[in-house]
């Protein structure tokens, strides 16, 4: 059985999203002297994780996926994300913010915030 592999109009490309890093990069370093000091750093600060996480789907792409394989991926991805949801049982006799705690707990040890931004990251890719 052979399986037909379609490249998706949509997919980002390495050369785009290297693109968007260099410009990210002159962002950061034009100072803006309208900007008080606070608002500046915060600003440099957002663009500075933009470039990075920019970075990472960067090195993702230099991989060459298929759009098959991310698709797989993304499925894998979001299956596992509800497998770790509907395994978390709530303790009736807890109180609500023992529940939080112990929900965010459980998610931390799960490895969840992990597991969503290879999601985002990958749906970001293919659209």
């Amino acid at each position: 059985m052979s399986l037909l592999i379609t490249k998706n109009k949509n997919m980002k490309k390495a050369e785009t999203i290297k693109k968007r890093m260099d410009e990210l990069v002159i962002e950061m370093h034009q100072s803006v002297s309208d900007e008080d000091d606070k608002a500046y750093r915060k600003r440099k600060k957002r663009l500075k994780k933009d470039f990075d996480w920019l970075k990472v789907c960067y090195m993702y792409l230099t991989t060459n996926p298929t759009e098959l394989f991310l698709e797989q991926e993304k499925d894998r991805l979001a299956n596992r994300l509800r497998l770790i949801e509907s395994g978390y049982v709530y303790d009736e006799r807890q109180t609500l913010d023992a529940q939080k705690k112990d929900k965010k707990d459980y998610e931390k040890t799960m490895g969840v915030a992990k597991i969503k931004e290879q999601l985002k990251t990958i749906k970001f890719i293919l659209n």
